[in-house]
């Protein structure tokens, strides 16, 4: 009724036509027509279940993104940028044994505990020696 309305009243005019026509209306019966045609049709099961995938996948983003916003930028940066100093000394190491002196000195100026005591080879020589990381 409210097309035949609206055509009647806009005289042919189409701009008049689009002013007298409830747009919002439409616009929620076109929708429930598609739902409909999708009920009968039988996907709207199949399309719902992934709507709703959707909304939890939705919320999980925005919980992480919650997380992501408490992180400090700049600490990030720094210890990044340390770790990356790091690793570039240890591709200087020529034999093992400097690269075992590089690891521990990295241990030390990143502020790592060791998850072992004493010296390694003794304590992997150790049958009841048990690695802690923390």
């Amino acid at each position: 009724m409210d097309g035949i309305d609206a055509g009647v009243r806009s005289g042919g005019n189409f701009l008049a036509f689009f002013m007298r026509i409830n747009l919002v209306a439409w616009f929620r019966f076109v929708t429930l027509v598609l739902k409909e045609v999708c009920i009968r049709v039988g996907i709207a099961s199949p399309l719902q279940m992934n709507i709703e995938a959707y909304k939890r996948i939705n919320e999980a983003l925005k919980l992480y993104l919650h997380e992501l916003e408490k992180l400090d930028v700049e600490l990030f940066k720094k210890e990044t940028e340390e770790y990356n100093n790091v690793v570039n000394i240890f591709t200087t190491a020529k034999t093992d044994g400097e690269l075992n002196v590089m690891l521990l000195n990295a241990y030390y100026r990143l502020g790592i505990n060791k998850p072992w005591e004493g010296d390694f080879d003794e304590h992997m020589s150790n049958k009841n020696g048990t690695l802690e990381f923390e």
